[in-house]
């Protein structure tokens, strides 16, 4: 049998260098890099971490994560760094994203793009103009999306997500893809 499909994507995830940081004995029993997200730093005085090897608690939707990519690592790098010299501290707070660019399509996973028992979904799509998006939403909430080639709207969705902001009702609304996002933020 055959199976026509527009493209397949497969993520190979990545595996960090933690060499250094076990010989610090910085790893936790799974052998991961906890830092804490108000200061990038480890469990161990004087040690930060940050990027691939670095599982953060996110404080927007709790729960601890690794994201590897760059985004994420020049992020939390950012927020390491100014807290290892001792300035103002800051807080590691992101809506975690991955993007990507290729064959004519500009695809974005935001937040928790990912089906789950209590996650409704939404979807809307202009097949012509190659362009579609799917909404995740937990108790009214908007948690994650998926874009394709609408790239425009990360920022608005970004803020819905880290905001909290109720999106139920309109549901309808976004299966619309003439239904401006932007809106949403009141």
């Amino acid at each position: 049998d055959t199976l026509e499909v527009a493209g397949v994507f497969v993520e190979i995830g990545s595996v960090p260098n933690s060499e250094m940081v076990r010989e610090l004995g910085a790893l936790d029993a799974r052998g991961q890099v906890i830092i804490d997200s108000k200061h990038g730093s480890t469990s161990h005085a004087g040690i930060f971490a940050a990027g691939d090897i670095a599982e953060y608690f996110d404080v927007v939707f709790g729960g601890y994560h690794k994201h590897g990519n760059w985004t994420n690592a020049f992020l939390q790098g950012r927020v390491a760094g100014q807290n290892m010299v001792g300035r103002e501290p800051l807080a590691f707070k992101t809506v975690p994203f991955y993007s990507i660019a290729n064959l004519g399509l500009h695809i974005t996973f935001l937040g928790e793009a990912e089906d789950a028992e209590d996650v409704e979904t939404v979807s809307r799509m202009d097949i012509t103009a190659r362009r579609y998006e799917r909404f995740f939403l937990r108790e009214e909430k908007l948690v994650g999306a998926v874009l394709i080639n609408m790239f425009h709207d990360k920022p608005a969705l970004t803020e819905l997500i880290e905001k909290k902001i109720p999106v139920a009702r309109a549901r309808t609304d976004l299966a619309d893809m003439s239904f401006d996002v932007k809106t949403l933020l009141g």
